[in-house]
């Protein structure tokens, strides 16, 4: 009975053993797991040590910087997330919940460098005004053969019933709305270029959405700018933008007519 107690005992006091060998270690991280993690970080490409180090705990939001020689040190649970950056050079998260159970890490992130794609933007250089009214004079004179050759083939039409049918069928009333905005949408960028462009003395007072507004009026009475020479379509647009601005004074521009 005595050499059972004896057994008993002992047996008793190597399980206790046991446990504090395998619990001890645990203890040693702290309460909540933390460890040491330590290194540097490297260049992807080239393998050189990079300076001007930044660690995130992104988890609990603590953070160190690398010393002058590029190597951290900072305290951290292993379910954390830590967040590896440096000046010019994309950032590097790791997490080390998967790795073998140790008192400090030392781990060696490899960095990227910023890549930036920009791009290509095509740059057109103002025109002069000679090139803009000659686009005008050839927008104009393109959209009046289009209205001379779609009457012509109407008139072509044996049937005077299907003559008038085609004119005001709405296929073809579509067709001829749709070219008629293509060609007056194109002959406002124009007109507000050539009025930018040309700096005439009351043109130059309009602000930007006074600008839209008169070449809005400009379009009204389009009938009248066609076939004006250069000098003409110049001393006609600032003939009526002072007569534009006189008219109601819907912008406030009259005090500053010329």
């Amino acid at each position: 009975m005595t050499i059972n107690r004896k057994l008993h005992k002992r047996f008793v006091q190597q399980l206790q053993a046991t446990i504090l060998v395998m619990v001890f270690p645990l203890l040693a991280f702290g309460q909540e797991g933390q460890v040491t993690i330590q290194g540097h970080l490297v260049d992807e490409e080239s393998g050189k040590k990079l300076v001007d180090v930044l660690v995130v705990n992104q988890t609990s939001g603590d953070f160190v910087y690398g010393s002058e020689e590029g190597n951290y040190t900072i305290q951290a649970s292993k379910k954390d997330l830590l967040v590896f950056s440096a000046l010019g050079y994309s950032s590097v998260k790791v997490s080390l919940k998967d790795s073998i159970s140790k008192p400090t890490y030392y781990v060696v992130p490899k960095l990227n460098k910023y890549s930036i794609i920009i791009k290509e933007v095509k740059i057109q250089a103002e025109r002069e005004v000679t090139a803009i009214t000659v686009e005008l004079e050839n927008l104009t004179r393109g959209y009046r053969q289009y209205q001379q050759a779609d009457a012509a083939q109407s008139n072509q039409l044996s049937s005077p019933i299907s003559a008038v049918y085609n004119q005001r069928s709405k296929r073809e009333q579509s067709k001829r709305r749709v070219e008629r905005l293509r060609y007056l949408d194109r002959k406002r960028i124009l007109l507000k270029e050539l009025i930018r462009r040309s700096k005439l003395n009351q043109t130059e007072l309009l602000s930007e959405a006074e600008q839209s507004a008169f070449v809005d009026h400009l379009v009204k009475y389009d009938y009248k700018m066609v076939y004006l020479t250069q000098y003409e379509l110049l001393a006609y647009i600032n003939k009526e933008c002072k007569s534009w601005m006189g008219a109601g004074d819907t912008y406030n521009v009259r005090s500053r007519s010329k």
